[in-house]
């Protein structure tokens, strides 16, 4: 029996295949991963499990992706025929490319073509010299694989040995070998693959290149921190800049994801911002981990008290009245507390939904 597909694991295999994509062009083969079926399936899950603040900005943020793959026109080809010789039926043409990325404009040396029998009265007809333009537009996806020897044999996973049990992922696309055309082409549209709206879209435009480089930044720093050992701390520890929480880089990653799926923090809140305020560690940064949780009877206010129950656990230490304090929470959440807020004894109204994410492993 197939393992059950999980959205975050759907997410992380396709950023990793976008990750190679961009890494195909300079090793000239690439194995081409199923997007638009996996970008199925991630809907399907949605529409299951349902969209949070979290998983909308990541959509968003795919659908800018891949829209950016299939529409930017990285290469335009104008050809332009300079004469036709009615005798021997040829045109005499050259073409210009311009391209979008280097911003190099190349014109290629003159050249024959044969001219069809059914377009030769029109060349006929023609008063040279005489510009007739042809263009051809290369769009993004084609340009990252233009020079790529590519194998498409994993549209066909079913025939290429894989363990569909342990990979569940693959065993779902599998399932779905004929949901119509697979490849990425010119001018695919996205937007309409998921329920989300425009302007959440227009909100979180990122290109390909962007979202790769952040991708591969953060997954750097990952790999440069193990669960013992620290980031430089560049700021003294008592500033009021930030927590000392003492948690390593993949635990606060967790928490703020989990954090950021649940509605507490925004999806902006990034996770160098989170982490440093938190830590003292990391690169310091002036950013604000933005709470955004909404109290559960004052729905149109922020749960201040939510935070300061967040604040006191994590951090093991009280919230005081005491203006440092006080400082200090407003300078990293860019909240101010009220001292009633600060005093409540009654139980925090969110303490099973923040204990379960503090105390998770």
């Amino acid at each position: 029996m197939a393992k059950q597909i999980g959205i975050d694991d759907l997410i992380h295999q396709i950023d990793n295949e976008l990750i190679v994509l961009s890494e195909a062009s300079p090793k000239g083969v690439y194995k081409y991963y199923d997007f638009k079926t996996a970008l199925r399936i991630l809907n399907d899950l949605l529409q299951n499990e349902g969209y949070n603040e979290f998983r909308k900005r990541k959509v968003s943020e795919l659908i800018n992706v891949f829209d950016d793959l299939c529409h930017t026109i990285v290469e335009t080809v104008c050809i332009y025929d300079l004469a036709y010789d009615k005798d021997r039926k040829v045109r005499l043409s050259q073409d210009i490319t311009y391209n979008s990325i280097t911003h190099e404009k190349t014109v290629s040396p003159e050249y024959e073509t044969d001219v069809p029998p059914e377009l030769q009265s029109h060349y006929e007809a023609l008063q040279f010299p005489h510009y007739v333009e042809h263009i051809l537009e290369t769009v993004k996806i084609d340009y990252l694989l233009r020079t790529c020897k590519v194998d498409y044999s994993m549209l066909d996973v079913l025939d290429c040995g894989m363990d569909m049990n342990e990979n569940p992922i693959v065993s779902e696309i599998a399932k779905r070998t004929k949901l119509g055309p697979r490849v990425l082409g010119k001018r695919d549209d996205f937007s309409h693959c998921f329920d989300v709206d425009i302007n959440v879209i227009l909100k979180h435009r990122i290109s390909f290149e962007e979202y790769v480089r952040r991708l591969v930044a953060e997954r750097k720093i990952v790999e440069n921190i193990s669960d013992n050992s620290a980031l430089t701390l560049s700021v003294p520890a008592d500033t009021e800049g930030h927590f000392s929480v003492n948690k390593p880089y993949k635990e606060m990653q967790r928490i703020l994801t989990a954090l950021q799926q649940q509605g507490f923090v925004s999806a902006e809140t990034t996770i160098g911002t989170f982490y440093y305020r938190m830590t003292g560690q990391g690169t310091p940064n002036n950013d604000k981990i933005e709470w955004i949780k909404k109290g559960k009877k004052r729905k149109g206010d922020i749960s201040k008290s939510s935070l300061v129950y967040f604040v006191e656990v994590i951090t093991g230490r009280r919230v005081s009245k005491a203006k440092d304090c006080t400082n200090r929470i407003k300078d990293i959440f860019g909240l101010s507390l009220s001292s009633s807020t600060i005093n409540r004894k009654a139980t925090c109204e969110y303490k099973g939904e923040l204990d379960c994410i503090i105390n998770s492993r």
